[in-house]
């Protein structure tokens, strides 16, 4: 039962991480988390769909077209 107490505890931070916020709930993203934005094509493009106020839109779109 220790792996799965393991398993569980470690799944109350699933919901805090950059990506589970992106694909879940977009509203709780903001402008400091572009940086994590910008190390994935697809996450840049997602970011800049949410179009934050003050967000680098030309960074985001050239991470998204490459």
């Amino acid at each position: 039962m220790g792996v799965l107490n393991n398993l569980l505890e470690d799944s109350k931070s699933i919901s805090q991480t950059f990506v589970y916020i992106l694909y879940n709930n977009t509203n709780l993203l903001t402008l400091e988390d572009q940086k994590e934005a910008l190390k994935n094509p697809c996450w840049s493009f997602w970011f800049a769909k949410v179009n934050i106020p003050g967000s680098d839109f030309k960074a985001l779109q050239a991470k998204a077209c490459e």
